[in-house]
Formats: structure tokens, sequence, C-alpha cells
């Protein structure tokens, strides 16, 4: 009595937590530590952070994986910073 089991897509007692990108929403690491994950596979990224699970940083205005981030002259390691 009172046992859930849950689709890949939830956990918790009553399946009520989604997962995403196969990490609990309440982990450390889930999002990348970046972001919150709201339902299924989906992150709600923090200010600073973007793609679709947080990975990725925005310096003044571009993505961390842009050829221009830092004036070409460095990486971005936090949001808005060199």
């Amino acid at each position: 009595p009172d046992t859930c089991s849950c689709t890949s897509e939830y956990d918790g007692p009553e399946c009520q937590y989604p997962i995403c990108y196969g990490e609990a929403f309440n982990l450390a690491t889930t999002c990348s530590g970046h972001g919150t994950c709201d339902s299924p596979d989906t992150c709600t990224c923090n200010a600073g952070y973007h793609g679709l699970n947080c990975s990725e940083v925005e310096c003044f205005g571009l993505l961390s994986n842009d050829s221009n981030v830092c004036s070409t002259h460095g990486s971005c390691i936090l949001p808005s910073v060199c």
C-alpha cells in the first residue's frame, strides 16, 4: 500500500519530482548546478547560464563557446568573468 512505481521521468514517494537528464531534481549537479529542474529534462537556468542543462556560461553577451568571447584572448570561466 502507498507505493508508487514512477515513470523514468519522475522520482519521489508520489512520483512528484522531475528527473532532468538522468539526475534527480534536488542533486547539486542537476542542471549542471546552475539551474533548477522544473519538469522532465527541462532546466531553468540561473542568470548567466544557458543551454539545455545550463552548462554554457555567458560572458558579456557571448556564450563561452563563441569564438569571440573574452575578445578572443581568454576563456569565459564564470558569468561575465574572463
